[in-house]
């Protein structure tokens, strides 16, 4: 009986072995090409806000009533900076190089404050020390900016363009004598820097930048009310500022 099991067992094996030789073999799994990983597109519109700090110089000149410069004087002032800016930007090649540029609006406002001192010679003969606290409550850019991707989500670049700042009336208070004031202003003139802006890996949509600038304004000639003498004034700023834009089509 045991020869007979072992034999059935030997022989059932062998049917299965031939059955299964005569099964058609399994396809092959299908191929799935990896995913391709798109860089990111600097193309598009932006928004964003920033802040930073600034400082200004004043060249200024009495002009008397017969309109001889009796010398020049250099004041400063500095603060804090708030900052609101859109732009858009264009991704582009040339010569093998992944070039960006764009254009920008921003308006900068804050408390720029700084004392001037000015030396006056009256009508009555002798000189007088004026001084008043001077301030530049905003400015504002219009430029374009063009750069290099260092990397696809790092860009440096130079800008550039049209500024206007607007610097309040002084008060001025000589020395033993009545108060004087100038008018407030508005200084147009031109500005250039340069900055880098990074892509924010963790949250889509979000850029980090930072930017140095420098502007020079024209000069123009403000009368003081209550003297017979005017003072011509032209300034100059430096900016550092840092902040988010977040772009519209991000990819």
């Amino acid at each position: 009986m045991k020869k007979f099991l072992l034999g059935s067992a030997a022989l059932l094996a062998l049917i299965g072995a031939a059955n299964a030789a005569d099964l058609p073999a399994p396809a092959p799994a299908p191929y799935v090409a990896p995913a391709v990983v798109q860089p990111p597109s600097w193309t598009g519109f932006y928004v964003g806000g920033g802040w930073g700090y600034g400082v200004w110089d004043m060249n200024s000149s009495v002009v008397p009533a017969g309109g001889v410069i009796q010398g020049t004087t250099n004041n400063g002032g500095r603060g804090w900076l708030g900052q609101a800016v859109a732009g858009y930007d264009y991704q582009f090649a040339l010569w093998n190089f992944n070039l960006v540029a764009g254009a920008f609006a921003d308006y900068d406002f804050g408390n720029m404050t700084g004392t001037s001192n000015f030396t006056a010679a009256p009508a009555g003969g002798g000189f007088t020390t004026l001084t008043g606290v001077e301030k530049e409550k905003s400015f504002w850019d219009v430029g374009a900016r063009i750069g290099w991707l260092i990397t696809p989500d790092i860009l440096s670049y130079f800008s550039g363009g049209y500024s206007q700042a607007h610097f309040n009336g002084m008060n001025l208070q000589p020395i033993g004598g009545v108060a004087l004031s100038t008018a407030s202003h508005n200084f147009g003139g031109w500005f250039t820097g340069a900055g880098i802006e990074t892509k924010i890996q963790s949250i889509p949509g979000l850029y980090f930048n930072t930017e140095y600038r420098f502007a020079s304004y024209n000069s123009t000639t403000l009368p003081v009310v209550g003297s017979t003498f005017a003072l011509k004034l032209q300034p100059s700023q430096q900016t550092v500022m840092s902040g988010i834009h977040y772009k519209f089509n991000w990819q």
